[in-house]
C-alpha cells in the first residue's frame, strides 16, 4: 500500500510539474491528464503542423522541446534519489 501511495504521488506531480511546462499553450492544442498511473500528453496536428505540410511548426517543436527539459529534468532527479 505504501508503494501504490508513493507511485500515485509521484505521478501527480509529474503531472503537476508537465502541466505547469506547458501553460502557455491552449487546450485546443495539447491536453495533460493522467490514466492508470501513467501521465498522458496529447499534442493536436493544428500545435505541430501547418495544413498540408509535414514539417513541425516552430510552436510544436517549442512544446516538444519542454516536454523533453521536464522528462529529462524528472529522469535526473529520480536518478539521484536512488
Amino acid at each position: 500500500e505504501a508503494i501504490v501511495s508513493k507511485q500515485d504521488s509521484i505521478t501527480k506531480s509529474l503531472n503537476r510539474i508537465v502541466k505547469n511546462a506547458l501553460l502557455g499553450f491552449k487546450n485546443d492544442e495539447l491536453s495533460v491528464e493522467m490514466k492508470n498511473g501513467k501521465v498522458y500528453v496529447s499534442m493536436t496536428d493544428k500545435l505541430l503542423f501547418k495544413s498540408g505540410s509535414a514539417a513541425v511548426e516552430d510552436k510544436g517543436k517549442q512544446a516538444i522541446k519542454r516536454l523533453a527539459e521536464v522528462f529529462n529534468k524528472s529522469f535526473d532527479t529520480a536518478m539521484t534519489r536512488h
